[in-house]
């Protein structure tokens, strides 16, 4: 993204949720957007995933200008090619793991046995393959976070989006939950995560911190 500004009008008040922020990110990365709530980090996340539209400034993502789409291209682009989490996952309690991950996959026309397939190895990326019968009921909080994300990368998305990802997790999990993001970035795909949670720093491949919407880079780890 470059010079990308987001405004809300609140009454009179236009408030300045993200202001003039340049930000690239490549295949292979895992980045990391820290601030504390309000600090404009969730809105960004959904300016890169296409689900608000910048005020001003242009948004690519692999290539193609978001904002040149309307909202029927623009939902098909995304189902392509960018997964989002979310702190509270959205999954359906009564369906197991794998009928959670093949939602998607059956949504874009894919046939069901290769929608297993796919949900399965999936599944085994995230190191809960064994778990694909379970009821989302019947799982932990961190187990699952890795079936939404692994729902988030059905059908080969490159691009993941975390919102908050570590927010309901103990050390334990949310250590492994960043090492499962950072697996996935070595295997090539883009990782952007909006967090306040340190432990990001272990994993990460580039760090920044937004405030009152401005961003800067943290500091760079391996």
């Amino acid at each position: 993204m470059a010079n990308v500004t987001k405004t809300f009008e609140l009454g009179r008040e236009t408030v300045v949720a993200v202001d003039d922020v340049d930000l690239r990110v490549e295949c292979g990365e895992f980045v990391t957007i820290f601030g504390v709530s309000g600090s404009g980090k969730s809105t960004l996340l959904r300016l890169i995933a296409g689900l608000d539209r910048a005020t001003a400034g242009s948004v690519r993502v692999l290539g193609t200008d978001l904002n040149s789409l309307d909202d029927r291209s623009l939902g098909s682009f995304r189902l392509r090619n960018v997964g989002v989490v979310f702190q509270d996952n959205q999954l359906i309690e009564e369906f197991t793991a794998l009928e959670n991950v093949i939602l998607p996959l059956l949504a874009a026309g894919v046939g069901r046995a290769a929608a297993e397939a796919e949900a399965v190895k999936l599944l085994g990326e995230l190191g809960i393959a064994g778990l694909a019968g379970r009821s989302i009921e019947q799982m932990s909080g961190g187990q699952r976070q890795r079936v939404g994300i692994a729902r988030a990368l059905a059908g080969e998305r490159p691009v993941l989006l975390a919102d908050e990802p570590t927010g309901a997790l103990d050390s334990g999990n949310a250590h492994a939950l960043f090492a499962s993001l950072r697996g996935l970035a070595d295997g090539g795909r883009a990782i952007v995560t909006a967090t306040h949670d340190p432990r990001a720093l272990d994993y990460a491949t580039h760090n920044y911190v937004i405030d009152d919407g401005r961003l800067r880079l943290r500091e760079n780890v391996t």
